[in-house]
This record gives C-alpha cells, structure tokens and sequence, in this order.
C-alpha cells in the first residue's frame, strides 16, 4: 500500500475515534483541576505563528511532557516507520527485519543511556552533563553510521569484507543515531520557537507570578539572564523569583543573581519586579528558599556520614531541620520543589519535611501536575501550593503561573519595581490569596502510553483560527510542490 493511501486512511480514523473523548486546552486550577474564569491565552506573535506553525506549534506542544510521554512518542514514531516499511515491501520477511532492527537499537540504547546515569550517581559528573550524553552517545554513533556507509558504498564489491562486517554494526550505529537526534529535537528546539507560544491573561487585579525559573548559563540554563528577562517579560511575567542552584549572590561575574537581574529590569524598564530567591540542591530534595538574603551553602548543612549514593533515610546525610530553621530567622521561606517527580534518586519523607517547619509545596512542573492524592494531604495539612515552571529553556515553555492579588503585595498602588521586593514575599506567604493554575494539556483518564494520538488531536482541536490556516496553507504548497515535481519528471 503507498505511503500516502495510508496516511489518508490513518489520519481521518484517528480523529474520528479520538475526537469525542477529547478536550481542548484550558486554564484550571492547580489544586482542583477544574476551569478558572477569567483567564485566558493570548498568543505572543500572532503573525509569526501564522507564518510557522506547522514547526513551532508541535514543538512547543512536545515540550510539555515528560520522558514517559517522550518516550512513548518515540515508540509510536518507530512503530509507524515500520509499519510503513512493511506496506512498501509488501512481504513479512521485510517486518521481521524491522522488528530485529529495532531489538537492536533498544538493547544497545539501554547500556548507553545507563552509563552517564551511573557516573551521575558516583558525583562524577552533573545532572546537565548526564542529560546531554544520553543525547550525544547516540548522535555521535548516528555519524559514525554516516560514515561507515558512505565507506561500504564505496565499495563496488557487494561480498567485499567491509561489507560483510560492518553492515549489522552499521544498522545499528544509524538506528541509535537516529534516536539521539529524535530526543536531541525534542528537548532543545523550544529554544528557537518561544515566539509561537501564548502569555497568560491574568482576571482584573491579579499579578502573574513564577516562582520557580533558571537563567544560570555555566550550570543547565541555556540562557543569560537579559534573555530571560526579555522572555518574560514578552509573556507578562509581573513577578519572577531568581531561583538559581546553589546560591542567592552570585560567586562569579558572569552568573546573573537577584541584585545583577533586578538594576536590568529597572534599566529596561520592563513593569516587572524581581524576586530573591535560591534553589537548594541536594541529591534528596530541592528547596525553593524564596525572600532570603543570603545564600545556603550545601557544605553548610551536610551531616559527617553523607554520601551521595550510599546515604540512608531520613535524613540523607543533611541537616534539612537546622536549614529550614536558619531559613525562618532568615525571615525567609521554604518551598518544597518537584518532590513526587522521580530525577532525585532519593526523597526526604514529605511528612519529615513538614515537621522540620516547611511552607509549602510545588504542585506542577511545568504542565506536569503532581498526583492528586499528594495535593489533597497537603492542602489538609494548611500547607502553601504553588504552581511552578523551573524553567530551563530547555524542553519547557511557560504553562503554570501563581495569580496573586494586587491588593495583597502591592497595596499602595506603587510602580511594581519600586516595590521592595522583600516585602512582597511576605505579604504572598502572610496572606492565603494566591491562586496556582496552570494549563491542562494531558488528560488523566488517558494511559500515557495513549497520549501521542490523543495528545495530537487535542493539539489540533485547540488551534486558533488562524493556526488551522497555518497548516492548510503549509499543506496546499506541499502538495502543488509534489505535483510540480511529477510534472517535471
């Protein structure tokens, strides 16, 4: 069956199957995941999404999930190009090869992702140099792939020895590489399409706040922070914490902290108000601190016996109670990060943390909602929720923010960066009117393994009007370029 057949006949039951069960995008609130009035999404360049949708609209929307999901994406693409393959052919000897195929990439892409994950867990290397191997191994291999063949192609002798050893090698170094290159895409070209995203519109009164972003370009931010700021402010950030890892001053002078960050925003002139903020990173718990004004040493605070891949609860070899203790006389406050999400290879007992003194809790990691049982017990314990991004630049867009009332943080009505930005912390932590959303892209009664044709007609169906014409227009050029090109031939 010819490629295109297929696809016509794919596409349309995919739809049709999935459409009823499907619902668009929309602003909910973190807690309770039901729709919030009065907030809505403005795109940022109308006429830059118009112009590349069909590239940066998927992007973006592939940006929001997580490795389960990513992976699963992957699954679906592989199982695809063999299904493809096998129509073209027309035989099963050619789908018992594809199937060998890819049995070859996964039990070699296994041991290869594994080895930067140990040296990870031996604090050998960080966490920004385990994720980038995992991606460069297999890139790598993908042109040594390139390479290889283009030598046995050389070669006009078909039983010639190159051939005849190199060819299963061959098959496989491209299958790993094509891999890489498929994860490198996903993580790192929203770096090049945040015009295509969309800002929040906050209800009348309230401010939108990020409580949790990078810009640190010597640790795993792929930004300075002028870039970050400009970025920001594009999408109506009112108040945006600087949360680096591992200090609130900054130790060197090309690292941006809250005081470098907060005469930018001022010289500027964006009407926006930075944070002082720090994320205390340890193998077993991040802690947001936010409105300190100094930092937290990890040295500071590491017990005699703490080993990074050896420590033992409860305490995994930190003092977590005499930091939240310093961060309080501080006048300070403490924010537990992304704690149900797995990259922390160890995890400080919620209830522990919460008898150490802790405020609160983030509840979102970008679109990424924590479980609802964990948000339920933390509410009922009278604890602080936030919705957070910890923003990167990398793999993820903006898609939860914190409504804060006006009244609450400014209530002279003053110039927002004139405001002492102290003080709105306080006033934030002092006052429960802050309000977490975010935007539901993943639907909970869907199985990840189900969410890429799921998540793909949710796309679709909440295109604006003129990002549907962005993809009509692109598939109308398509086909007249195809038939220009039958013409020709």
């Amino acid at each position: 069956m010819p490629r295109r057949t297929l696809l016509a006949i794919a596409v349309p039951v995919l739809v049709l199957v999935t459409w009823p069960f499907v619902k668009p995008f929309e602003i909910v609130d973190a807690v309770t995941g039901l729709p919030i009035e009065g907030c809505a999404l403005r795109p940022l360049d109308t006429w830059y999404q118009l112009a590349t949708e069909p590239f940066s609209g998927p992007l973006l929307f592939f940006s929001a999930w997580s490795w389960k999901r990513i992976l699963c994406g992957v699954g679906w693409l592989i199982a695809l190009c063999f299904l493809r393959r096998a129509c073209e052919r027309g035989s099963l000897s050619s789908m018992r090869r594809v199937l060998a195929c890819a049995g070859r990439t996964l039990g070699a892409l296994v041991p290869l992702s594994v080895v930067p994950v140990i040296l990870y867990w031996c604090g050998r290397i960080g966490k920004s140099w385990t994720r980038n191997l995992c991606i460069a191994l297999p890139l790598c291999l993908l042109l040594v792939h390139l390479l290889l063949r283009w030598r046995i192609l050389r070669k006009r002798d078909p039983e010639a020895p190159l051939r005849v050893l190199v060819r299963p090698l061959n098959e496989l170094l491209g299958d790993l590489g094509w891999v890489g290159l498929l994860l490198l895409v996903f993580m790192y070209a929203p770096l090049r399409v945040h015009r295509a995203g969309h800002r929040l519109v906050a209800p009348q009164g309230f401010l939108v706040a990020d409580l949790h972003s990078h810009s640190d370009t010597t640790k795993d931010a792929l930004m300075d922070g002028d870039r970050r700021l400009e970025l920001f402010a594009a999408h109506g950030i009112d108040l945006t914490a600087v949360s680096e890892h591992g200090y609130y001053f900054s130790p060197g002078p090309d690292r941006p902290d809250f005081f470098s960050l907060r005469k930018e925003v001022k010289r500027r002139g964006y009407p926006m108000q930075v944070l002082p903020a720090q994320e205390f990173t340890t193998h077993a718990l991040h802690l947001v601190i936010l409105g300190g004004r100094k930092s937290y040493n990890r040295s500071d605070y590491r017990l005699p016996d703490c080993d990074a891949l050896f420590s033992t609860p409860p305490t995994y070899g930190y003092d977590f109670a005499r930091l939240i203790a310093d961060v309080h006389q501080d006048g300070a406050f403490s924010v537990v990060s992304h704690w149900w999400m797995p990259f922390t290879w160890y995890q400080v007992d919620w209830r522990l943390l919460i008898e150490y003194g802790v405020d609160g809790f983030e509840i979102t990691n970008g679109a990424e909602r924590a479980p609802s049982e964990l948000i339920g017990a933390w509410r009922d314990k009278g604890l602080k929720l936030f919705a957070a991004n910890d923003f990167h630049y990398v793999r993820k867009s903006l898609y939860a923010w914190n409504l804060v009332p006006e009244k609450t943080v400014n209530p002279r009505g003053a110039n927002l960066p004139d405001v002492d930005p102290h003080k709105i912390v306080q006033r934030m932590f002092s006052k429960p009117a802050h309000r977490p959303v975010a935007v539901r892209l993943h639907d909970d009664r869907v199985p990840v393994w189900l969410e890429p044709p799921f998540g793909l007609v949710r796309y679709f169906r909440s295109l604006e009007w003129h990002r549907r014409l962005s993809w009509i227009l692109w598939i109308a050029l398509y086909w007249l370029a195809g038939k220009w090109r039958r013409r020709g031939a």
